[in-house]
């Protein structure tokens, strides 16, 4: 249950509370933009956060690739 003054400052507008059910919902409620829902192909929609954050993890793996190629060669 929420304390009192949590339920006054919303009736005041201070601030607002959200339900979500996911992290999904939660990522478009903070960022205001769509989280993105996968395809059949696997992939995110271009604009979406979720191809995103795949591009830049994709990103960092091939860095972290590189760096293993040279201290194989090394």
């Amino acid at each position: 249950m929420l304390k009192q003054s949590v339920i006054d400052a919303v009736e005041q507008g201070l601030f607002t509370i959200y339900s979500v059910s996911n992290v999904n919902e939660a990522l478009s409620l903070l960022m205001n933009r769509e989280a993105g829902e996968i395809n059949a192909e696997g992939q995110y929609p271009e604009d979406s956060i979720n191809f995103k954050a795949v591009a830049r993890l994709k990103e960092i793996s091939d860095m972290s690739g590189d760096e293993d190629k040279d201290v194989e060669g090394g």
